[in-house]
């Protein structure tokens, strides 16, 4: 298994509509530079998540409004976890 963080870059764009957020990430390998796909994005205990695709992008919508725990995996990687108080201001940009 790979012991290098999975992330080199995850960048967060917030959008509020209806009081509703959202959150796209892209998941790139930290040596390589490329983008990962299949790295599974989710909200803990929600229904909330997505996987990202051959950009390395995925997009997680209906996220309610307060605290929220963010679980970034993908197999040979480490997993991130993230704790993010939502909404978060418009093109915030967040390095993990």
């Amino acid at each position: 298994m790979q012991k290098i963080m999975m992330l080199l870059l995850a960048t967060m764009l917030m959008h509020t509509a209806n009081a509703q957020n959202s959150i796209k990430i892209i998941a790139r390998d930290s040596k390589t530079k490329k983008p990962l796909t299949g790295v599974s994005v989710v909200l803990e205990n929600t229904n909330s998540g997505n996987t990202s695709d051959s950009l390395g992008i995925a997009q997680v919508k209906n996220i309610p409004d307060g605290k929220q725990l963010l679980v970034i995996s993908h197999t040979g990687y480490e997993t991130i976890t993230g704790i993010y108080i939502f909404p978060i201001a418009n093109n915030s940009t967040v390095e993990i």
